[in-house]
């Protein structure tokens, strides 16, 4: 079996964002959150299990839908935002994993399952995206490992951004040599063979065009493609203004303490402005930002004006970190705002790889401290879930300043278990998932978007255990959380 992946595992994790999309909500009536949703990553079967939510928050587990495709966890976990995505009724869902034998899909590639939600079960009917082929299809990813995912209407068509993220390669073990190229990554294999791979064909995003009715995905073209030392894209996310779409990578890690320049490549985050004309899509004035000393950019949220993109870092050089020394840590660029009308030295895509970020925001832990998964309310509040310490940590947003107001520890039974968290619409209710012990934490809100664990959290999920045991995280692992109705993103 494959080590782990996930640099938020390999260290520790935090992750913040926000986003306010517009999404079609036409078939529903009842703006609250009544259902959520999120992914098993399953090797060989991946499914969307479903909750209802109660009035007071609470969760009841109701039923689990096979996707037709596979995940990903045998490669270990990897980061990523944005794996499920509800649009109107329809629930759309990445199946990570390499589709073999399956005469839809070009063979390794990933693939899309798309579903019809019932608006009173919150039951998912899955969508045929085949019509050539006998039986329920999904459609190509066009891609290697499809980890995010966004969906927009403009001018009347609603476009898919679909981000392949590829096999990544990080450097763990360093050699005699302590050169990036000899590094070994997780897999015990020299970097150089990593960089050596050229074709970015299926490290890419991917565009299609989306039917709202009947929920049919028609292929269009790759929209960018990234190199072997960028690495793959962890997130795709348009604008709330659809003007833009952002995309994360996350560059070469290296898992030292700091981590070393040396050995590791920079996180990038592009920037690109959307073109629409004569119904044909287009990406438009490549540019990004990076800085040598910040590594492993994974989530990443847009301000409501769209000026802003928060983006969480995993891994970060000392010219990023304060107190290495101390025993409370605080990381002063976990977080990082960046100006999106700034593209004189911010989005310069400058070779020397050292913009300044706009602004920063600081996490706080006993472990090392990162970035990875977060949730912006309308009001401003952000939340940044943290998988070593199993902390969920608040922040108030105001333009590029971010301050941080609450911490929360997580009831959990295990280190580095909390993930993806959702929000739901009234701002109400929290819910956190637990990576290695397939559960989910439930939190209340206060008026002040402060949160308190509910007695009855942690809830363990039964769908995802395998005869009543934890899964070991390379059979299954929770993959993405979404809402419905969504008439609002927090990511």
């Amino acid at each position: 079996m494959s080590p782990k992946v996930c640099l938020c595992v390999i260290l520790s994790s935090l992750f913040l964002l926000q986003a306010c999309h517009d999404n079609d909500d036409s078939k529903t009536t009842n703006p609250q959150t009544r259902f959520i949703y999120t992914s098993t990553n399953d090797v060989n079967n991946n499914q969307v299990i479903s909750f209802a939510v109660g009035e007071n928050g609470d969760l009841t587990e109701r039923s689990a839908f096979d996707t037709g495709g596979v995940g990903d966890a045998d490669d270990g976990d990897f980061d990523a935002q944005g794996a499920i995505r509800i649009f109107g009724d329809k629930l759309l869902v990445v199946n990570a994993g390499e589709t073999l034998g399956d005469s839809s899909i070009t063979e390794n590639n990933g693939s899309i399952s798309v579903f019809q939600i019932d608006d009173q079960s919150g039951d998912l009917s899955r969508i045929d995206q085949r019509a050539d082929h006998n039986g329920i299809q999904n459609m190509d990813s066009f891609g290697i490992r499809p980890v995010s995912l966004d969906i927009k209407t403009i001018n009347g068509i609603t476009w898919v951004i679909v981000a392949n993220q590829q096999n990544v390669s990080h450097c763990i073990t360093p050699t005699e040599a302590n050169t990036l190229e000899t590094c070994l990554d997780q897999y015990g294999n020299p970097i150089s063979e990593h960089l050596a791979d050229t074709d970015t064909n299926s490290r890419n995003i991917y565009l299609y065009r989306f039917d709202p009715q009947t929920g049919v995905l028609t292929p269009q073209r790759r929209l960018a493609t990234y190199s072997a030392r960028q690495n793959g894209p962890a997130q795709v996310s348009f604008s709330p203004n659809n003007q833009k779409v952002a995309v994360t990578t996350l560059g070469i890690a290296n898992a030292g303490y700091p981590a070393s320049e040396q050995l590791s490549t920079p996180a990038h985050t592009f920037l690109y402005d959307v073109e629409v004309q004569n119904n044909q899509f287009s990406l438009q004035n490549s540019r990004y930002f990076a800085n040598d000393g910040i590594l492993a950019s994974i989530g990443f949220s847009w301000s409501s004006d769209s000026r802003y993109v928060y983006v969480s870092n995993a891994l970060l050089t000392g010219k990023f970190i304060n107190d290495i020394d101390s025993n409370l840590r605080d990381n002063e660029a976990a977080l990082i705002s960046l100006d999106t009308t700034n593209s004189n030295d911010l989005f310069d895509s400058s070779p020397n790889m050292n913009s300044v970020p706009s602004g920063t925001g600081s996490i706080i832990t006993e472990t090392r401290p990162a970035a990875c998964w977060t949730w912006l309310t309308p009001n401003n509040h952000l939340y940044a879930v943290g998988f070593n310490s199993n902390q969920v940590v608040k922040f108030n947003v105001e333009g590029n300043l971010l301050t941080r107001d609450q911490i929360v520890n997580r009831k959990a039974e295990k280190e580095g278990d909390s993930k993806d968290i959702y929000i739901t619409y009234d701002s109400r209710h929290a819910y956190v998932l637990g990576f290695e012990s397939h559960s989910i934490g439930i939190f209340d809100l206060d008026e002040d978007g402060k949160l308190t664990e509910k007695t009855s959290s942690p809830l363990t999920v039964n769908a995802a255990l395998l005869n009543g045991e934890n899964p070991a995280i390379t059979q299954r692992f929770f993959l993405g959380i979404a809402g419905y109705p969504n008439r609002y993103s927090g990511f």
